[in-house]
């Protein structure tokens, strides 16, 4: 079980059990939307706004005073902790109350996704050549010449 994920959850879940409690879920959804938007706007106000789409927002319940973001890469990360003071300045003018943002490197998805999503790298046009030659020297009913048209149809040629 994903720690991290449930305990943030914990408090969504909360929400349902109280009698009113899909009222209470949507105006915490509505606030973090809010937020989330406000801490866009002071990125974009320092001239960071390129880091905004890879940057989450992640609210805490409890304290108020302390925002955590969640990031793709530790060099994003690094990038992202020059600027905090600012960060929290900008903010603060907003009629925020922030002492702290804490910034944590989101973990990657696994492999066996990430290979599943990656595009294999394009032949050269000598590379095409030599495996076009391949497939005219090899027999019409082989499996290998017909593994080898796959190859040509699944690969780009770098122009």
């Amino acid at each position: 079980m994903n720690k991290p994920l449930l305990n943030s959850a914990r408090p969504w879940l909360d929400c349902l059990h109280q009698e009113q409690g899909l009222q209470k879920l949507m105006e915490q959804a509505k606030t973090h939307e809010n937020r989330t938007e406000q801490v866009q706007k002071a990125l974009k106000k320092l001239g960071f706004e390129q880091l905004a789409p890879q940057i989450m927002v992640v609210w805490k319940s409890g304290n108020t005073k302390e925002l955590f973001l969640l990031v793709s890469s530790p060099t994003l990360g690094a990038r992202l902790h020059h600027i905090i003071p600012s960060l929290i300045e900008t903010l603060n003018q907003d009629k925020w109350v922030l002492s702290t943002i804490k910034v944590k490197v989101r973990p990657r998805p696994s492999s066996s996704q990430t290979e599943l999503e990656r595009e294999p790298p394009p032949f050269s046009g000598a590379a095409t050549l030599a495996w076009q030659s391949l497939y005219d020297r090899l027999s019409p009913n082989s499996t290998i010449r017909e593994a080898v048209a796959q190859l040509l149809n699944g690969r780009k040629t770098k122009q």
